[in-house]
């Protein structure tokens, strides 16, 4: 017995689009809000209107020495969450530095470089800064902390 497969191609042929993702249009916004642990280390948090995924340095600096601790995440939900921060034997007294940056549209997943633009073209506002290596835009944002210790 011979086995055989027929398949027909009606007349209307259809195909996949990709939806073009909607360009950043509002400017950046970003809201960074510090809590100090039992351990006496920081957990931060932010709200942000960057695109899902975007990947995110969060930095923390002791104006002091200029010693820093430094974590990368991306943003979900609309924000992102990090910490604890700060040396294992707690943060002392003393003034620091957060700062919140966005590198280069380059190192991006795609899905977020289509939405701020091959060289962050997308992206403005007050926390829009251009890459010091002329690779494009880029977003920091910075708040200061005072630990009474």
């Amino acid at each position: 017995m011979q086995n055989e497969t027929a398949s027909s191609v009606q007349g209307n042929v259809t195909t996949e689009t990709q939806e073009t993702p909607e360009p950043l249009s509002e400017p950046v916004s970003m809201t960074v809000t510090t809590e100090l642990t039992e351990s006496r280390r920081l957990e931060v948090t932010g709200r942000t209107n960057l695109p899902e995924e975007a990947r995110l340095e969060v930095l923390l600096e002791r104006h002091a020495s200029g010693v820093n601790w430094q974590i990368r995440t991306q943003v979900r939900d609309g924000g992102f969450v990090v910490g604890p921060l700060g040396p294992g034997s707690g943060l002392v007294g003393g003034r620091y530095v957060i700062r919140v940056r966005m590198p280069v549209a380059d190192v991006q997943p795609n899905a977020v470089k289509a939405r701020i633009g091959e060289r962050g073209e997308h992206l403005k506002g007050p926390l829009v800064a251009r890459s010091p290596h002329g690779l494009g835009n880029i977003v920091e944002f910075s708040s200061d902390y005072l630990f009474d210790g």
